[in-house]
């Protein structure tokens, strides 16, 4: 978890505004943040709203977000080792049910099982170029 130090020096905020990005990181409620980050219960509100309303604080949390969502999506690669792996591991053990499932799951993500649908189109197609 990022301290609010961190966020201060990172994104140059006063402190106790930094504090209050990385509370309100936590649970998104503002008036919670606020109290967290040491705003007095009866500020709190005021001073979330305003914060949430400020292009910095707002390009902060933003980037923020993005840094925490790159860091829990997996990876294609990972995913796809996870599933050969799994299969490898379903086929010593004779478990061809779950090996074939591993094999169907990595077919697919190559496409290699899409369905082919074939159209057919009675009548016409007039086109007309009109200056």
């Amino acid at each position: 978890m990022i301290k609010g130090r961190e966020i201060n020096s990172l994104y140059d905020l006063p402190f106790q505004i930094g504090e209050f990005v990385r509370q309100y990181l936590i649970d998104y409620d503002g008036t919670a943040a606020a109290i967290r980050a040491g705003y007095a219960k009866t500020t709190a509100s005021v001073k979330a709203n305003k914060f949430l309303k400020h292009p910095d604080v707002v390009k902060v949390i933003r980037q923020e977000q993005d840094v925490r969502m790159a860091q829990s999506m997996r990876g294609e690669k990972e995913v796809l080792e996870d599933i050969r792996a799994i299969g490898q591991e379903a086929r010593e053990k004779g478990d061809l049910k779950s090996a074939l499932r591993a094999l169907e799951l990595e077919g697919k993500h190559y496409c290699m099982f899409t369905d082919k649908v074939q159209n057919e189109v009675s009548g016409g197609l007039d086109i007309r170029w009109e200056e």
